[in-house]
């Protein structure tokens, strides 16, 4: 039998809140949601830098952004941090890419040529950053069109159906998928750079949410980030206006709607190939979005809801329908998930684990332990047994019980009882740490605990 075909399907900051298997309350994802409930989602799962080059390449690698280069934005992936494409290569697939890499240093929009796409063979449209209203072609290469955010500073040139971003690319993975030499399996990844800011979408979509139904996250006036002065964050223009927060948010669940109506037409055209149960689909995204928890936007803090982020897999052959993995699991993962999953030998490390154990009801021998790091090296953090701790350089650190309190209000980093376990996990993030020898061991060591 010819080993099953790959899809990943990535957008680019995007919150668990503006998914509705997720429990949003603003917006509705069929066609996200039917992914989830075709298979697993997983309930916990992390990127360990919320900023989009680590993460990215933490994706594609199954290493930690210090170990394949990319520990802040805008690096180069090391050379010899072997790709998922290029593994998969090894085992004769056909492979393929579209959108935002972020992995090829400054380059905007930096097309990619075929000797730089690290695997993916067919790179047409895979280019290195930006977040750009429409691409449009001339004489067979690529134009792209600048955005403003339009809902902060008024209209910018948009796309059309036809040419707005998130559209192209998705017809480029369509034209990829109804082309493709059916002899072989394919592994391809479409890479959406919404619905990250500037929070600009095309008609219909612009007007689709109107601002006052927007409903705002219970915290959005809890302001207790201690390392930035109040106000900092709040709402894009840096005040704490629920009006603007609700037009951006409007904006940005616009974006989120037409990812999800691209993603409907993309599966449409794997049962139209009779290809839809042959192939395993994974919906993700690179790190979240604050969405005025915390009263913050964005990404990058210490908060664990940006490295917090939706993580759905279909492949009825092996994964059962609604399935819900409970255990923490991570972006360091998902190479040896995916290998396992398509029965092929994983030719690159051996850092993550196999979460597809996790499909199954008893499994032994996983560590739910998760370690974040910021991007700069000025905080680390670790979660084990539902318990989050986040150092910072600068001593405003935290501590959540993120079972008990689901919101992360209630910093329990000086509370007396959590005193065992704030020296536990002080000590598994130190060692973690000093393995990786990162920039956060100098300061780790004078961390006051008390």
């Amino acid at each position: 039998m010819k080993n099953p075909n790959v899809l990943i399907i990535m957008t680019d900051q995007q919150s668990r809140r503006s998914i509705s298997a997720l429990g949003s309350v603003n917006i509705q994802t069929p066609n996200l949601d039917r992914i989830a409930h075709e298979g697993a989602i997983f309930e916990n799962f992390f990127t360990p830098t919320a900023v989009c080059t680590p993460s990215r390449g933490s994706f594609v690698t199954g290493l930690y952004p210090i170990q394949h280069g990319c520990s802040k934005n805008n690096y180069f992936l090391y050379d010899n941090a072997k790709t998922i494409a290029e593994v998969f290569k090894d085992s004769d697939y056909q492979t393929g890419y579209a959108g935002k890499w972020h992995l090829a240093g400054e380059a905007k929009p930096g097309f990619m040529r075929q000797e730089e796409s690290r695997g993916f063979d067919s790179c047409k449209y895979m280019y290195n950053r930006g977040h750009w209203t429409s691409i449009v072609q001339l004489d067979g290469s690529h134009s792209v069109i600048s955005a403003k955010d339009e809902v902060l500073t008024g209209s910018s040139k948009m796309g059309d159906e036809k040419s707005y971003t998130t559209d192209i690319l998705s017809d480029a993975t369509i034209e990829f998928i109804k082309t493709r030499d059916k002899s072989k399996p394919f592994l391809y990844m479409l890479s959406i750079p919404d619905p990250h800011t500037p929070v600009s979408v095309r008609k219909p979509y612009n007007t689709m949410y109107k601002p006052e139904n927007i409903i705002l996250p219970e915290n959005f006036y809890k302001f207790n980030a201690p390392w930035a002065p109040e106000g900092t964050y709040q709402t894009p223009d840096n005040n704490s206006n629920e009006d603007l927060a609700k037009k951006w948010m409007a904006s940005y669940y616009g974006e989120v709607s037409c990812i999800d109506d691209n993603v409907g037409k993309i599966l449409a055209t794997l049962e139209n190939e009779n290809i839809l149960d042959d192939t395993i689909i994974i919906f993700t995204t690179d790190h979240g979005e604050y969405l005025g928890e915390h009263g913050l936007w964005r990404k990058g803090q210490l908060y664990p809801e940006v490295n917090h982020v939706p993580f759905f897999m279909r492949y009825p052959k092996k994964i059962a329908a609604n399935t819900k993995v409970k255990e923490y699991a991570s972006a360091i993962d998902m190479l040896r998930t995916v290998t396992s999953l398509a029965e092929i030998k994983n030719t690159s490390c051996d850092v993550g684990q196999d979460a597809s154990i996790l499909f199954q009801p008893d499994h032994e021998n996983w560590n739910a332990t998760q370690h974040l790091t910021g991007s700069n090296f000025t905080f680390a953090s670790t979660i084990k047994d539902n318990i989050f701790v986040g150092f910072r350089q600068d001593g405003h650190n935290l501590m959540f019980d993120m079972e008990k309190d689901l919101l992360n209000n209630n910093n329990l980093y000086y509370e007396p009882a959590y005193a065992k376990i704030r020296k536990e996990l002080y000590e598994i993030t130190l060692e973690h740490e000093l393995k990786l020898n990162t920039p956060c061991v100098p300061w780790l060591k004078n961390v006051v605990l008390d």
